[in-house]
């Protein structure tokens, strides 16, 4: 079982970067933050319909939460993603925008 999981995980690597280069290809860029181990009022602050939507017409980028929360220091199973948000845009400027924007909030909303 163990050596299917790295086998698994391994796999996933490998069509990730392989999607991002063929997004990168397209003239897409795309990034992650994970947000899983902030607090949940943290979390549900930045995965609110209206922040995502502030962000992302301030940024011209797409942004979607994805993945499963798990408590703090729990590893996921193979294949599964911790909580994160999902960013892309046509354009690596306005990308890093959002990431710095996200960013900046979860740092404020920590403290």
């Amino acid at each position: 079982m163990v050596g299917q999981d790295k086998a698994l995980i391994n796999a996933l690597k490998i069509r990730d970067q392989f999607v991002e280069k063929e997004n990168e290809k397209s003239g897409i860029f795309t990034e992650e933050i994970e947000i899983n181990d902030y607090p949940s009022m943290v979390r549900g602050k930045v995965q609110s319909k209206d922040f995502l939507m502030n962000v992302s017409e301030m940024t011209n980028c797409r942004i979607v939460v994805k993945g499963t929360h798990f408590e703090a220091g729990k590893k996921p199973p193979a294949g599964h993603k911790r909580m994160h948000l999902y960013m892309e845009s046509s354009s690596k400027h306005e990308l890093m925008s959002a990431a710095e924007e996200i960013k900046r909030n979860l740092e404020d909303l920590v403290v």
